[in-house]
């Protein structure tokens, strides 16, 4: 588990990306590709965001802070975050009155990343955040929603 540390008393970041895609490499066998269902340009876009987040699991970026972090011009800025977002949502101020003009509001998986908050545990987070997904057909690409991640988390 990576952390992030500001220096000073603010929470730390739990980054789990890794260990996801780490697990997501070692069950590849299962899928007919042979290849893993948390890919690694998945894994190092929301790594990045994870790294970035605000508060539990919420970042507020500019789209210009966002194209240097991908490395991508701005006009690519929303094709680059629909690649992952089955594992984020995303909203700019283009009908959200609460998204600074210029900003860009995403909320990552609270599974792959969190920062400690008083006001929600990250294990709260994630049941909300599954609940609310459960039958979506974006929670089928999400490895951590398989039996096989589930399973590795109940033997650790």
């Amino acid at each position: 588990m990576k952390s992030q540390s500001t220096g000073d008393n603010s929470p730390q970041i739990i980054n789990d990306c890794l260990k996801i895609h780490s697990a997501s490499k070692f069950y590849s066998f299962m899928n007919k590709r042979n290849t893993a269902k948390f890919t690694k340009g998945e894994y190092k876009k929301i790594s990045l965001l994870v790294d970035q987040i605000d508060y539990e699991n919420v970042i507020l970026m500019t789209r210009k802070g966002l194209c240097e972090l991908f490395g991508c011009k701005i006009n690519n800025i929303n094709r680059t975050l629909r690649n992952i977002d089955h594992l984020i949502e995303y909203e700019t101020s283009w009908g959200n009155d609460e998204v600074p003009r210029g900003y860009i509001r995403i909320v990552v998986n609270p599974a792959y990343g969190w920062k400690q908050s008083d006001r929600l545990t990250r294990e709260q987070a994630i049941h909300k955040w599954y609940l609310i997904r459960g039958l979506s057909e974006t929670s089928k690409k999400d490895f951590y929603c398989t039996t096989q991640y589930q399973e590795l988390l109940d033997f650790t």
